[in-house]
């Protein structure tokens, strides 16, 4: 007894490792970075708006765009990203037409009833797949493209 005080060494320990997993989860989440592939090792919402262009083998995303949001998803071993957005019908399928991977002959165009069009193309930068979901007439835009 130190002091006069009843001092736990198992309690210390437990405290401890307590704090230092709480400090670094605050940090990890503080600073916006989230794991992911080779090359890509930390990711932040500029890298991860980077990665999903060329993932999902778009051109850089229109200027205008509206309501731009992206989560990412995965795990230990794999990264995803989905992102979401709309603006200016008319500027949406332009943009929509100026993407590499929408253009490539290998994707694949299915359109709904509803006018949807979705595009199925081929990864690029190592992802295993990438989807495009356009609605013209709203100028919605949705995108998924993924790693693992």
């Amino acid at each position: 007894m130190a002091h006069g005080k009843n001092r736990s060494f198992i309690g210390g320990v437990v405290v401890g490792i307590g704090l230092t997993v709480a400090s670094s989860l605050a940090l990890i989440y503080g600073l916006d970075v989230t794991f992911g592939p080779p090359g890509y090792p930390h990711f932040t919402a500029k890298s991860a708006r980077t990665a999903t262009i060329e993932w999902a083998r778009l051109s850089p995303f229109p200027e205008k765009a509206e309501s731009f949001t992206i989560v990412t998803g995965g795990g230990m071993f794999s990264r995803e990203f989905r992102v979401s957005f709309f603006g200016n019908p008319q500027a949406i399928a332009d943009w929509v037409q100026s993407c590499p991977g929408v253009t490539d002959p290998k994707t694949t165009k299915t359109e709904a009833p509803d006018g949807t069009i979705t595009y199925e193309m081929l990864g690029g930068g190592g992802a295993e797949f990438a989807e495009l979901i356009h609605h013209p007439t709203r100028g919605t835009i949705s995108i998924r493209t993924y790693w693992s």
